[in-house]
């Protein structure tokens, strides 16, 4: 399980082990993909899930989102912080 904070002003605070993280895709540093399946529930605040070619998807409380592993970039453009939980369930293509 990964837990994710992320701080107002799009900080971001990751606490993960064995996850490799594909970083930097469709020029954006912050655009990434994973081999694994993650299901993220947001717990409080909101934060912007946004995809290749800059369509954007903003979760709030409750929301929960599978990806599987699709490129993606979290930012959180709001003046509160954001907690999600992460649980990522590792596959093989």
């Amino acid at each position: 399980m990964t837990r994710l904070l992320t701080h107002s002003a799009g900080e971001l605070d990751m606490g993960a082990s064995g996850i490799t993280v594909e970083a930097g895709q469709d020029g954006d540093a912050a655009m990434h993909a994973r081999a694994t399946i993650d299901d993220n529930v947001v717990l409080s605040g909101k934060i912007d899930l946004e995809l290749p070619g800059g369509k954007v998807h903003t979760l709030v409380p409750g929301d929960l989102l599978v990806d599987s592993g699709d490129p993606h970039a979290w930012k959180n453009r709001y003046d509160e912080d954001c907690l999600f939980l992460v649980n990522n369930v590792g596959f093989t293509s």
